[in-house]
């Protein structure tokens, strides 16, 4: 007994498989967090993970003189030297100086379809024991971990030692 597919069926029977391979393929493209896709599962962030953080740090060291509220007193702009990853949510600590000043702000940023962006949640002081004081904005990262990543004006970002 042979058993014959009409044509027009099979036509049918591989186009709808072509179109269900190509949605599972789109799906797994843009829907698995991925250095790819910054982490993101449906525009929702995620957080980095530590493969991440090198690239990630490059981009928000590249924000740095939009993202300070405060002008830098000299001429070269303000320089990221410490980024503090928040361990979870998509948040960052990023110290930075002027060469005459440093300062500290808390980020929060995402990879966006139009690119990466980060906003400013909360900037810091430097108090005279060494530490940071809150300024404006909320610590909405305080007391969670961070993994901190520093460059010494190479633009090479490494992850500190004494984590």
């Amino acid at each position: 007994m042979t058993f014959a597919i009409p044509r027009r069926a099979l036509f049918i029977l591989l186009l709808i498989a072509a179109v269900l391979l190509a949605a599972a393929t789109l799906y797994i493209l843009f829907q698995v967090p991925s250095a790819e896709n910054g982490g993101q599962v449906n525009g929702a962030a995620t957080a980095s993970a530590p493969a991440d953080m090198p690239q990630t740090a490059v981009l928000l060291a590249g924000k740095i003189n939009e993202l300070s509220p405060t002008p830098p007193t000299g001429d070269i702009g303000w320089v990221a030297r410490r980024i503090s990853f928040v361990e979870g949510p998509q948040k960052a600590y990023i110290e930075y100086t002027d060469t005459h000043l440093a300062l500290r702000v808390l980020v929060e940023y995402t990879y966006q379809a139009s690119g990466f962006e980060a906003r400013v949640l909360a900037t810091f002081e430097p108090d005279e024991f060494g530490g940071w004081t809150l300024a404006h904005g909320t610590d909405s990262a305080s007391g969670l971990g961070v993994i901190t990543w520093i460059t010494h004006g190479s633009g090479v970002w490494q992850q500190e030692d004494n984590q």
